[in-house]
Formats: C-alpha cells, structure tokens, sequence
C-alpha cells in the first residue's frame, strides 16, 4: 500500500476538523501542510503555515546563493502527492533546458521551484501563511499552544 494513502486513513473525520498549525514553511512545512489538505481534506480556514519568511522563500535564497544547479535527490522526491507529479508537471508546463540530470534523473532546481510554487499557489497555502516566529509550545489537554511572536495559536 503506498504511504501517502496510508496518512489519509490514519486521520479520522474528527480530526480533520481540528484547526491545525505547521511551524516552518520550508520545503518540509509545505510539503505536510500539503498532505494535509489533499490527503486528509483539512480545510484551508482550518489551517496555518507559521513562519518569519513566505512559504519556500528562505528555500529559494539558500539554493541560489550556494549556486546549486539541480538538486541531489532523484525526480520522485519533490512536494506533490504522486512521485510522478514533478515528472508530469514538466511535461506539461516547463519546457526549459535540461530538466534532469544523472542517472537518478535529479531535477534542475528551477523545475522543483516552478512546481513547488506551483503546488503552493494551488493550494492556497498563501493564504495560510501566518508571520510568525514560535517562541513556545505548550501542552493544553488533548491538544497544544503556540505561542509567536505574532500572539497565540
């Protein structure tokens, strides 16, 4: 069975209601508030990406300031719920240079952030996007608080 169905039957309709924060909107933030929406249906109202910078932006001026070209992971390993979604997203949308590199078909960097801002506009995870640094986490009963710099979640 693949993971990614797996994560949607761990979740029942309970929780998919609760209000859900992620704290980091790197590449990791935004790939599980992704999954969150799409695999589990979390609501957009329901859900905040908590961090200082907009979602992949301290992503975009890491890779670009090391000068990296194509990432080390191969084409499978990207924000979308199918592991060929980068692969079809460059089929259909970037037609730009070389896009793959080794045998590993690792993807060029602009391609991953073409369909990682993709994915992200798509989802509406702008919206979600909250300003915030975490300064704490708190445990309150069944669930936990946030407190940012920005007030309490």
């Amino acid at each position: 069975m693949n993971y990614r169905y797996r994560v949607k039957e761990r979740f029942s309709l309970q929780e998919k209601n609760r209000v859900w924060c992620v704290v980091g909107a790197g590449p990791v933030g935004c790939q599980a508030a992704l999954c969150l929406r799409r695999q589990v249906g979390v609501k957009s109202e329901s859900l905040s990406l908590l961090d200082p910078c907009r979602p992949l932006e301290v992503w975009s001026r890491r890779t670009e300031s090391c000068g990296m070209r194509y990432l080390r992971s191969p084409s499978v390993h990207h924000l979308g719920p199918g592991s060929s979604d980068l692969v079809r997203f460059q089929k259909q949308r970037y037609r730009t240079g070389k896009p793959w590199r080794g045998k590993s078909n690792s993807p060029k960097l602009d391609l991953f952030n073409a369909h990682s801002g993709h994915l992200v506009e798509e989802s509406g995870l702008q919206k979600a996007w909250i300003p915030a640094k975490v300064e704490r986490l708190v445990r309150n009963g069944s669930g936990f608080s946030l407190e940012t710099n920005q007030g309490d979640f």
